[in-house]
């Protein structure tokens, strides 16, 4: 209080408390002879004639008959809970506990502005009832993942984070974001309460709508996209690369492309990484290793980036596996066609060939090109246009036909052949 103990000692309490009179001191000393400690707040005053509230609790020694004061200071108390609240409000954050003893949800009164309700009941739910009432807030996808993180916090003591999304508008107009964080307390090994906080992200560096749906965006696209730094490492993973490699994001932050990709090892990715950073942009395809040591073939577009002073390689990749081997069989299918002793055309329904093989080529001694610039009916005498149609309409009818016909090559060599249409 700045008093020398001469200087306090000549003083009477009237000049040091400036709440007390004689007539309260009165009624004050009667109350400390009782022999009852007394708790009350009042003021004192320093030396400087500062006035500090403070929290008095009195009694009087029956012995010597003197009262004795100990005091707290609550100006500390205030200043420090001040600076709280004003931490609270300026950065947007406030603070819940979920106690799994009494079932009760507590939330400090910034959180409930945060969520943009004041209602009261929100307060003190079991967790059941207060996911309940969260869905009239929150968006439906976001109160049920939130569920589940808080079972699977209950059930292993570990922390986490989520991003929320109200359903009414954020102070700059745009759909409000909440993120928040939850720290499982652990009691003999059991999870006794969760506590965590709560705070306001829509505008944290100036993040947008746009952006977040960007980012769910990647999130959900399918193709592979994921970030390389100069070491080969990964940075950022969306979750196409989960699904298509097989390994978990924690999981590949750890990984190096040449740990899944066989075509860029470890020895040669220093050049690798030159060559892409000198051409920009790529485009090729490669082999991916997936967990359980599967092939799969992919295309790759790579973008090298720059952000923040640091070089990445952005890369969108797809898996083409299922397109290759689709590609194999066509082609395989084709060259059997070809190579069949059988003439064989492709023809539309007025008659137009589209396709034709080897042998029908060799038969009718015409070159490939001939035989697409001419009608089916043009190697058949007997055949007219009007015959063609007749048997298109039969095919309809019947699904498959057979017929026999004098074919002319285009030397006027004729001979018998039969036809098989479907």
């Amino acid at each position: 209080m700045g008093y020398d103990p001469e200087e306090l000692t000549a003083r009477t309490i009237f000049e040091v408390n400036p709440n007390l009179s004689v007539l309260s001191w009165k009624k004050k000393w009667k109350l400390y002879q009782s022999g009852e400690r007394t708790e009350e707040k009042t003021a004192l005053m320093t030396s400087s004639e500062v006035i500090y509230p403070v929290k008095v609790i009195a009694f009087v020694d029956p012995d010597s008959n003197i009262c004795q004061y100990i005091v707290e200071n609550l100006h500390e108390k205030h200043r420090y809970k001040d600076m709280l609240e004003l931490t609270s409000t300026v950065g947007r954050i406030g603070s819940w506990e979920c106690d799994l003893v009494t079932d009760k949800v507590v939330l400090t009164e910034q959180s409930l502005h945060l969520l943009a309700t004041e209602d009261a009941f929100l307060n003190r739910l079991s967790l059941f009832r207060f996911i309940r009432r969260l869905s009239g807030l929150i968006y439906p996808e976001d109160v049920q993942a939130l569920f589940k993180k808080l079972r699977a916090s209950m059930r292993d003591g570990a922390p986490f984070e989520l991003e929320l999304g109200l359903k009414s508008k954020s102070q700059n107009g745009g759909n409000g974001r909440l993120q928040i964080n939850a720290a499982p307390q652990l009691t003999e090994g059991t999870v006794a309460k969760i506590l965590g906080t709560l705070q306001d992200i829509s505008k944290i560096a100036n993040r947008s709508e746009e952006m977040y749906l960007a980012m769910n965006t990647l999130e959900q696209a399918q193709e592979m996209v994921y970030w390389i730094k100069q070491d080969a490492s990964l940075v950022y993973i969306n979750d196409a690369v989960v699904n298509h490699l097989g390994y978990s994001k924690a999981e590949l932050k750890q990984m190096k492309v040449f740990d899944f990709d066989p075509n860029y090892p470890k020895e040669k990715w220093p050049a690798s990484w030159q060559f892409f950073r000198k051409s920009r942009t790529a485009d090729f395809e490669t082999t991916n290793i997936t967990k359980n040591g599967r092939e799969i073939s992919v295309t790759v577009s790579l973008t090298h980036v720059s952000f923040k002073g640091e070089e990445f390689l952005c890369a969108m990749s797809r898996n083409v596996t299922g397109k290759k081997k689709r590609e194999e069989i066509i082609e395989l299918t084709y060259h059997t066609l070809n190579q069949s002793n059988e003439l064989i055309f492709w023809i539309r329904p007025n008659g137009k060939i589209i396709y034709t093989n080897d042998s029908a080529r060799d038969r009718f001694n015409y070159s490939k090109e001939e035989l697409l610039d001419m009608s089916f009916h043009n190697l058949f005498p007997e055949m007219t246009d009007r015959t063609f149609q007749d048997y298109w309409q039969q095919l309809l009818d019947e699904q498959q036909i057979e017929f026999q016909l004098q074919a002319q090559a285009k030397d006027g060599r004729r001979g018998a052949v039969e036809v098989n249409m479907s």
